[in-house]
């Protein structure tokens, strides 16, 4: 789940917003839970708010299915794609 808030955390920085406005950690350990959903159905089990869906619920699955990572280089948190093999 730290992994998890930690992009969460950078996806809302990039939205210019706190963290706490799109996931808290009960979320975060329901969405867990529920990684085989999508983000439609995310809002409809009461996991995630409908405008969060909109902003991060891509991402989030992104991060899921292994398409995306989060990177440390040179002290600097980025998120990156990561090649099909």
């Amino acid at each position: 789940a730290n992994l998890l808030q930690t992009y969460i955390s950078f996806l809302a920085s990039n939205h210019e917003i706190m963290p706490r406005y799109l996931m808290n950690n009960h979320q975060s350990s329901q969405i867990l839970y529920h990684l085989d959903k999508s983000p439609s159905e995310w809002v409809e089990l009461g996991i995630l708010s409908s405008q969060a869906a909109q902003l991060i619920g891509e991402d989030l699955l992104a991060l899921f299915r292994g398409d995306r990572a989060l990177k440390i280089k040179n002290k600097k948190l980025s998120v990156v794609d990561v090649p099909e093999k």
